[in-house]
C-alpha cells in the first residue's frame, strides 16, 4: 500500500478487534524504522495505554498484551546480515 492510505489504521482496528475480543491474548506490531513505532504508540494505538508496550534489545515484559517492535529489535541485525552492521 502506498503512503498515507491507511496502513497503520487498518492495523490498528485489526489488533483492537482481536484484543477487545480477548482472541489472542498477545499481540505484535513490527516496523522497520524507530519512528514509525513511537509515532504509532503516541498516536493511533495510544487507547491500548498500560496494556502496551515496546520491545528493545529482545526483552518481553509478558505484563503486557500489545507489543511493537523493529524488524531488527526482534531478530538481531547481525543474523539478518550475517555479519555486524555496524562495522560496514
Amino acid at each position: 500500500m502506498a503512503t498515507g492510505t491507511g496502513k497503520t489504521y487498518t492495523a490498528f482496528q485489526i489488533i483492537y478487534r482481536l484484543w477487545k475480543a480477548k482472541a489472542k491474548k498477545r499481540i505484535l506490531f513490527l516496523a522497520d524504522r524507530n519512528i514509525l513505532v513511537d509515532q504509532t504508540m503516541a498516536n493511533d494505538f495510544r487507547h491500548f495505554g498500560d496494556k502496551m508496550t515496546k520491545i528493545t534489545e529482545r526483552k518481553i515484559d509478558k505484563a503486557h498484551e500489545i507489543y511493537l517492535a523493529l524488524y531488527q529489535g526482534i531478530s538481531g541485525a547481525e543474523e539478518l546480515c550475517g555479519k555486524d552492521y555496524r562495522r560496514q
